[in-house]
């Protein structure tokens, strides 16, 4: 069963969200990643699984995208132009 979310979470997250990023929620334990750069994202769908940290990112940022792309516990928030769409 999915776990409870905090709908002021999901509405912080999509206020702040920046137009090169991308917001997520962990199905499982309800938990909001906001602001995840869309090219760490990128980098990390693309990468193999022993793809060393890239220079220009964040090692924490790194982990937490990597673990976002390799399951399937997040869901991806709308963006600001999904919402205007």
């Amino acid at each position: 069963m999915p776990a409870a979310v905090r709908l002021q979470d999901i509405v912080d997250a999509l206020q702040g969200q920046m137009d090169d990023a991308l917001s997520f929620v962990n199905v499982d334990t309800g938990e909001v990643i906001a602001n995840m750069p869309r090219h760490v994202m990128g980098l990390a769908e693309e990468s193999g699984e022993d793809e060393e940290v890239p220079d220009d990112v964040d090692d924490d940022e790194w982990e937490r995208a990597r673990e976002i792309a390799g399951s399937d516990r997040y869901q991806r928030l709308p963006t600001a132009f999904d919402i205007h769409e």
